[in-house]
């Protein structure tokens, strides 16, 4: 087993992701396959869709959503008002405290919008930001 100071060395250019062609593995079958786990075999790698069965009631949830059509195309930056006023109601009973859905909770499409949000909301014109 590695210590933490040859893990951290071996984390130089030459092993970095990508870079592959620069290393001499040899067989990488000594090197990749470990020991056998038991268990149920999931593969996380892709998806398995098949892993699990569906929620129940997920199909005419989506069948609703179908039937709508593009209307989630673009939300607006603070999210769906419906779903975050449900989601205040939820949130406030398991938290036992009062939610606006309007000013205290914002639900974003992914991740370039809640940066998009974050950055807007905390930078001022003329800053300067790395990204």
């Amino acid at each position: 087993m590695m210590t933490l100071d040859e893990k951290f060395k071996a984390l130089e250019t030459n092993n970095a992701p990508g870079q592959e062609v620069r290393q001499n593995l040899g067989d990488l079958n000594t090197i990749m396959l470990g020991d056998k786990l038991d268990g149920v075999h999931v593969d996380f790698s892709h998806g398995d869709v098949d892993a699990f069965p569906p929620t129940p009631g997920s199909d005419e949830v989506w069948k609703e959503g179908f039937s709508r059509g593009g209307c989630q195309a673009y939300t607006e930056y603070r999210g769906s008002a419906e779903i975050r006023k449900r989601l205040a109601a939820r949130l406030g009973k398991f938290t036992g405290r009062s939610i606006e859905a309007n000013s205290e909770l914002i639900i974003t499409p992914g991740t370039q919008g809640a940066l998009f949000l974050a950055l807007g909301s905390t930078v001022d014109a003329g800053t300067k930001v790395a990204v």
